[in-house]
């Protein structure tokens, strides 16, 4: 019969453990604490989270770094060409990956704007909706892509909305506030 493990984790705990993706293995050990545990249906003490990738990251710059003793942190494999040149092949279960990183910090905030209908932070403070963002981001590359290729990039951008009248005026009731929140526009 397996151990039941279980934690109960509250919002500012999930807001605590969303920081920690930003963690480098630089940064001191930061470690969350999930106070509300039980083992096999008893409270017991407080579970630490820690960032995977820098732990595995301090693992390694030990002097006496064995993956053997950290399971939970590296897989231990063996690759075979024949028995005789076994070789073995030690993998973490997270590297550092600063891309990766904010990918899943994307992922995090769509998910969190889809849930709630929140707007992403920023659009709201231009006066944008996620949708008027989009459009306007659209027609941009669109204008960038025609340049390359018409002699009037902006007509040939344009075929790609039905409403062109809404775009435009949008694009440009938005470059009317732009001087209010950045400066003038040159």
């Amino acid at each position: 019969m397996g151990t039941d493990v279980s934690a109960y984790i509250t919002r500012k705990e999930i807001q605590q453990v969303v920081g920690l993706l930003g963690v480098t293995p630089e940064d001191s050990n930061e470690c969350v604490y999930i106070d509300s545990n039980t083992i096999n249906g008893q409270h017991e003490n407080p579970v630490g989270i820690h960032r995977a990738a820098r732990q595995v990251a301090e693992e390694r710059d030990d002097e006496d770094f064995d993956p053997g003793t950290s399971l939970e942190l590296f897989d231990i494999d063996y690759e075979f060409d024949d028995y005789d040149n076994a070789k073995r092949v030690v993998t973490a279960i997270e590297e550092h990956d600063p891309d990766a990183d904010r990918r899943i910090a994307q992922e995090i905030v769509r998910a969190l704007t889809e849930r709630f209908g929140i707007e992403p932070p920023g659009l709201t403070d231009l006066g944008l909706t996620g949708g008027q963002a989009a459009e306007l981001i659209r027609l941009g590359a669109a204008v960038c892509v025609g340049y390359q290729h018409e002699n009037d990039a902006m007509a040939w951008a344009l075929d790609f909305f039905a409403d062109t009248e809404a775009i435009l005026d949008l694009g440009a009731d938005y470059w009317m506030r732009l001087p209010e929140k950045f400066g003038p526009q040159s």
